[in-house]
């Protein structure tokens, strides 16, 4: 099987380069930035360039624990934007994902992170129902 053969050696050929988080976020980003508008591509990258590569961008993936990706996500939502934090999360989950996929790393160390246990919660504010008496006529 030649094809076969063909995808093997490229394979070969990726996991032989270096594999830090910044280059399998850019192959992820590549793959993904089609399915997006260019304005919303524009922002999944800004984001992770501002929020997660000063901070991980050159460690190898496959060295990066879980706790070191939970305390991304937690810095960005103890600084008051817990929004933003679940986003990072989500791109961090599908990056895990990618990489998991294409045989970059073996362990996928995102997909444990709960939001729901790892982020702050949202306190909702309910407001109160409008009497029937105060309703306009339709």
């Amino acid at each position: 099987m030649p094809s076969r053969q063909r995808q093997q050696n490229k394979q070969q050929r990726l996991l032989a380069q270096e594999r830090s988080f910044e280059v399998v976020a850019q192959l992820w980003f590549s793959k993904s930035k089609g399915k997006w508008s260019s304005g919303h591509a524009k922002r999944v990258w800004d984001t992770l360039e501002r929020l997660v590569l000063p901070m991980m961008g050159t460690l190898p993936i496959t060295e990066l624990q879980t706790s070191e990706l939970l305390a991304v996500v937690q810095r960005i939502d103890n600084s008051g934007s817990r929004e933003q934090a679940g986003r990072v999360l989500q791109r961090l989950k599908s990056i895990y994902r990618y990489a998991v996929q294409c045989g970059l790393c073996d362990i996928d160390r995102a997909a444990s992170i709960d939001p729901q246990e790892s982020l702050s919660t949202t306190i909702v504010q309910h407001r109160p129902s409008i009497p029937r008496e105060e309703l306009p006529a339709f």
